[in-house]
């Protein structure tokens, strides 16, 4: 395909140890995110006296940090090569990818921060530090997606208007999980909705998996295989029919949402599953007046691994207009180098136009690129 341009809607930075501190201004400085070393020696963030990925325990998350992003310097930490935007654009020319929009690591497990002013703090570090550092390397290909948080409604609001409308970021990513016993379709996240409606950016929704905040399954494993697995599709899938039953997309018609790193799968049959119950039981959900897989066509987003199976299926149920694809570098579980090649040969079969959407014009569409 001639002059095809290819967009990783989902790959990831790695923070410095030190961003936060560095970052954060004032007294709440002190309180900032760090990396320590816990009793078995893995590497982890200490936050209000939590530990995360959290250690041992139901719902515990990864091990630890991987020991090749950080290296022990004395007492401290120092960061390796992998944090440097340039290493990123290396493997972006390796596999071809034109533009990458780069999602936080450690930027994952900071939101959940309970302190109202230090949450907020938190998010304002990162996105001046993903402004002023990283995308400074590249601002054509690496597009910014400022983080927020909900615990404060209208903390976020002032911040998704400000990584928008100062910073210039083409939208914000938000974890999945219910904050503050709130889960997204409750009316008092309503104001965020609106802005973010009335600015034309999506919303996008990344989960991770950590053993502190309310996560799907995780109060039933205590192994980092079992709850990877659960964690990421069952919260997208929870956030799917928050947005779309619970009413939001509906409120606002024009609001952008995407669901990422959670497979696309699973999509087809929770779509139809609440279709079915739209038509049986309509009158449980008098609030929506659109079939639940109308409002997914109109207002939302969904990205596949390079390696998933179901890919053609998926385009088959949904349409070619709402699946791009995310690398996921340089997480575990990603592929590389190879992870273009590996989509191309998952997406044979389907039409030159819907591998070309896959590859980018999807995303360049819903990101206003």
């Amino acid at each position: 395909m001639d002059n095809e341009q290819v967009i990783d809607c989902d790959g990831h930075l790695v923070e410095p140890h030190d961003l936060w501190e560095r970052y954060i201004e004032g007294a709440l400085r002190a309180k900032a995110p760090r990396l320590v070393k816990d009793r078995n020696g893995d590497t982890r963030i200490a936050l209000e006296g939590r530990l995360y990925p959290q250690p041992e325990g139901y719902g515990k998350g990864f091990p630890g940090l991987p020991e090749a992003w950080y290296r022990p310097a004395g007492n401290g930490f120092q960061s390796t090569d992998i944090v440097l935007p340039q290493s990123r654009l290396k493997a972006m020319d390796r596999e071809g990818i034109d533009i990458a929009v780069p999602f936080p690591t450690l930027g994952l497990y900071t939101v959940d921060a309970r302190d109202p002013d230090l949450n907020i703090a938190i998010c304002r570090a990162y996105n001046n530090w993903l402004y002023e550092e990283y995308l400074a390397a590249d601002r054509r290909r690496l597009i910014g997606v400022g983080m927020v948080s909900l615990l404060d409604v209208g903390a976020a609001v002032e911040e998704l208007r400000r990584a928008v409308t100062t910073l210039g970021f083409k939208g914000v990513y938000l974890r999945p999980n219910p904050v503050a016993g709130r889960a997204l379709h409750d009316p008092a996240h309503d104001p965020f909705w609106a802005e973010a409606e009335r600015l034309g950016v999506p919303v996008m929704l990344h989960e991770g998996t950590d053993g502190q905040l309310p996560t799907a399954g995780l109060d039933r494993y205590d192994n980092f295989f079992m709850t990877h697995m659960i964690s990421h599709p069952f919260e997208q899938m929870l956030a799917a029919l928050s947005m779309i039953a619970g009413g939001v997309v509906e409120r606002f018609p024009r609001l952008k949402i995407a669901f990422l790193e959670s497979g696309c799968g699973w999509l087809p049959f929770w779509l139809h599953r609440m279709h079915e119950h739209f038509e049986k039981r309509p009158h449980e959900v008098p609030w929506l007046k659109t079939d639940p897989i109308a409002c997914f066509r109109r207002q939302c987003m969904i990205s596949c691994d390079p390696d998933e199976v179901t890919i053609p299926e998926v385009v088959r149920f949904i349409g070619e207009d709402y699946v791009c694809w995310a690398s996921d570098y340089p997480h575990w579980d990603a592929i590389y180098p190879g992870a273009v090649a590996e989509l191309r040969r998952h997406m044979q079969g389907l039409g030159e136009s819907a591998q070309r959407k896959i590859l980018g014009d999807n995303a360049r569409r819903f990101l206003n690129l």
